[in-house]
C-alpha cells in the first residue's frame, strides 16, 4: 500500500512539474507573440506613414510646385515685353523672384518630408545641392569635402531638419557677413558619428555671434543639443570662421 501511495505521489509530483513547465512555456510563447504583434503593428503603421508622406510630397511637387514655376515663368516674360508699362515690368519682375523664392523653399519642404531621404547619403547628396547653390550667383567659390561612401544610417526628421537648418544658417552667415573668396563644406563620418565643417576664409567676428535671418549662434547650439549633438564655433577678427557639427550616434 506505502509502495503505491509513494508511486502516486511521484507521479502527482512529475505531473506537477509538467504542469509547471508547460505553463512558463506559455507563458513566455504568449509575451513572444504580444511583442510579434507590436511589432508587426508598429511596421505597418510605419509603413502606412511613408507612404502618406510621399503622397504628400508627390502632391507638393506636382501640383504646387508647377503652379509656382508657371506663374515665375509667365511673369518673367511680360517683364520683358515693351509694350508693358514700367512700373508693371517691375512688379512682374518682382512677382518672378517671389515665386523662384517659393519654389526654392517647397524644394526644401517636399525634400524634408518624402520618407526616401530619410537616411545620411541622402541629407549628404542634398547638403551639397544646397552649399553650390547658396554660392552659385555669388563670388564666393564652394569648395566640397564629403565621404564618398557614408554608411546608410537612419535620421528621425526631426534630426535631418535641425541638421540642414544649422548649416544654412552657417551658409547664409558666410554669403552675407564674411566678405570670403571660399567656403568649404566637410561631411565626414568617424567613430560611429557624424562630422559637418563649414568654414570661410573671410574677415570672421569677434563677440556673441552674429545673428541672421533671427537666428544666432546660440540657436544654433540649441537645434544641435535637441537631437543630442555639439555644435563649435572657431573665429576670430580677419582669420575666418569655422562651424563644427558633431552628432554621434548609437
Amino acid at each position: 500500500t506505502l509502495t503505491v501511495i509513494g508511486g502516486m505521489v511521484f507521479v502527482i509530483l512529475v505531473a506537477l512539474v509538467w504542469i509547471t513547465l508547460l505553463h512558463r512555456q506559455v507563458e513566455e510563447r504568449t509575451l513572444q507573440l504580444t511583442s510579434e504583434i507590436k511589432s508587426r503593428e508598429q511596421a505597418e503603421s510605419q509603413r502606412a506613414l511613408e507612404a502618406e508622406r510621399a503622397r504628400i510630397a508627390q502632391d507638393l511637387h506636382d501640383d504646387l510646385g508647377a503652379t509656382l514655376t508657371e506663374i515665375r515663368f509667365l511673369s518673367a516674360v511680360k517683364s520683358r515685353d515693351s509694350l508693358v508699362p514700367q512700373a508693371t515690368r517691375s512688379q512682374l519682375r518682382e512677382v518672378s523672384e517671389k515665386s523662384r523664392q517659393m519654389v526654392s523653399s517647397l524644394d526644401e519642404i517636399v525634400w524634408a518630408v518624402n520618407p526616401a531621404n530619410d537616411f545620411l547619403p541622402s541629407l549628404a547628396s542634398y547638403l551639397r545641392h544646397v552649399a553650390e547653390e547658396f554660392f552659385r550667383t555669388t563670388e564666393v567659390r564652394c569648395r566640397l569635402d564629403v565621404d564618398e561612401s557614408l554608411p546608410s544610417v537612419a535620421l528621425t526628421s526631426e534630426m535631418r531638419h535641425n541638421l540642414y537648418l544649422v548649416v544654412r544658417e552657417a551658409l547664409n552667415n558666410i554669403a552675407k557677413h564674411s566678405q570670403a573668396t571660399e567656403a568649404w563644406l566637410r561631411i565626414h563620418w568617424k567613430d560611429q558619428s557624424l562630422h559637418i565643417v563649414v568654414e570661410d576664409n573671410g574677415s570672421g567676428f569677434a563677440g556673441s555671434g552674429i545673428v541672421s535671418s533671427g537666428n544666432g549662434l546660440p540657436n544654433m547650439h540649441r537645434r544641435l543639443e535637441k537631437i543630442g549633438g555639439r555644435f563649435e564655433c572657431d573665429t576670430r577678427p580677419g582669420s575666418g570662421t569655422v562651424c563644427r557639427i558633431h552628432l554621434p550616434f548609437k
